[in-house]
């Protein structure tokens, strides 16, 4: 036996969660493009990285031959080393003039 026992299946794994995030974030986000030319995703305000986890987790139980969801940890290192463009804006809330 050798120590590679499990790698398969986590990389199966992870493979399945950068397949799902590449697919919410290109359904979910409006494209915004910034004066430096780079173009910043943004999801809803309302939005919660717990709460897309849970999205996931959810398709991942509901999804018929889906692997095990990555633990929450995992898909947050996920999304901040592959997917850094991807981001949740405040929810800025405009006080009304007195």
């Amino acid at each position: 036996m050798h120590g590679n026992t499990g790698q398969l299946k986590k990389r199966d794994e992870t493979a399945q969660a950068l397949s799902w995030m590449s697919y919410y974030f290109d359904s979910f986000t409006d494209k915004q493009p910034m004066a430096d030319r780079t173009v910043i995703w943004h999801l809803n305000p309302k939005d919660t990285k717990k709460g897309i986890y849970n999205k996931y987790k959810e398709w991942c139980n509901d999804t018929p031959h889906s692997l095990s969801p990555v633990s929450d940890s995992y898909f947050n290192t996920i999304w901040d080393k592959h997917f850094p463009h991807v981001k949740i804006p405040e929810n800025k809330r405009f006080k009304q003039c007195t």
